[in-house]
């Protein structure tokens, strides 16, 4: 296997974008989420509000994007019902050290050699060292790639949105930073 190094994303970084926006088109595109985005789409909701107000951490096998996650902060996230809906199920972090991680996707050539839980290690990491203490996600209600994942690192299921049909997770970062280092 090819050796994986992976790396936050920065500003002024063209050929970094361009290898983010083709590698999530191309994750988001397959199953289960036969989702089509258009580059701009991208770039516009993705790629720039988390590099401005968040993070984005790459995993690339040589030159090419093998994988990638995202995290903003809770309250500057775009899914304003996402305190209310945790809040009202118990979960009671502070919401201001409460980040979304909003995406993950490994391309599925490297699906099931661990990128995944390394980039949520990645993304956690640099949440604490941020002063973040909390995270939140959201999954489908049926076929999540991540579930396991996250349910392994001691992620806490708040129930499903009957609107959305989406689950809601969150857990502690320390919780979850000490579990992926275990493995």
């Amino acid at each position: 296997m090819d050796t994986i190094g992976y790396i936050q994303a920065h500003c002024g970084t063209p050929e970094t974008e361009k290898d983010f926006v083709k590698a999530f088109r191309e994750v988001f595109a397959g199953p289960p989420y036969f989702e089509r985005h258009t580059r701009r789409y991208v770039r516009k909701q993705v790629w720039t509000p988390h590099l401005e107000r968040g993070l984005i951490v790459l995993a690339y096998s040589g030159s090419e994007v093998a994988g990638f996650g995202c995290a903003i902060p809770l309250l500057d996230s775009l899914a304003a019902e996402i305190p209310e809906f945790l809040q009202a199920r118990g979960f009671d972090a502070d919401p201001k050290r409460t980040w979304y991680m909003s995406e993950l996707g490994v391309l599925e050539a490297y699906r099931g050699k661990g990128i995944g839980a390394r980039l949520v290690l990645n993304r956690l990491l640099r949440i604490r060292a941020l002063g973040g203490t909390h995270y939140c996600l959201i999954t489908a209600s049926e076929g999540s790639n991540s579930e396991h994942l996250y349910r392994k690192i001691g992620a806490i299921e708040f129930g499903i949105d009957g609107e959305t049909e989406s689950r809601y997770f969150a857990g502690s970062c320390e919780e979850g930073i000490s579990r992926l280092q275990r493995t």
